[in-house]
């Protein structure tokens, strides 16, 4: 299978962030959406991506603090790499879906749709009980904003 321009661009920002989050401790916040809105505000879209795969993770596998020790790098690396990988995959099926509509965004379009994601999170988060796969729901929409922030750095390096 020939990968499209678009799923080339992705490997490439994606191994960008990785980079990044093997050489930054990153602090495990009680609210990964604060500081998302914070990294939003300063368009630190590599922190947003690498914050919304941490936050995918932490609802996924419970454990991330015990994961982040020195001795467990490769074992969070693994996780985070299959984490983008499913990222990409649903990046693909909707691109395809949408006919790449992200490519007619502006950057602020892009932290629209992002702030959206974050405060329908938010929401869920005040309402825990009352929303049926919580868990799954609320992952979906850090992939949904990890593959915003990869577009946003995306068009970014290709104006």
């Amino acid at each position: 299978m020939r990968k499209n321009k678009t799923s080339m661009q992705y490997d490439v920002i994606s191994n960008e962030c990785r980079t990044h989050f093997l050489k930054k401790k990153f602090l495990i916040p009680k609210k990964f959406c604060n500081y998302i809105l914070i990294k939003i505000d300063q368009n630190n879209w590599i922190e947003i991506v690498n914050y919304s795969v941490l936050a995918g993770i932490m609802i996924q596998q419970k454990k991330i603090d015990s994961m982040l020790s020195v001795s467990a790098t490769t074992i969070i690396i693994d996780v985070y790499d299959q984490y983008i990988k499913k990222a990409k995959s649903l990046m693909e099926k909707k691109n395809s879906d949408y006919e790449e509509a992200w490519k007619y965004m502006s950057i602020s379009s892009i932290k629209d749709l992002i702030m959206q994601k974050i405060f329908r999170i938010q929401g869920m988060e005040k309402r825990f009980y009352e929303v049926e796969n919580y868990a799954y729901k609320v992952q979906d929409n850090y992939i949904d904003i990890l593959n915003y922030a990869i577009f946003a750095l995306i068009k970014m390096k290709n104006p």
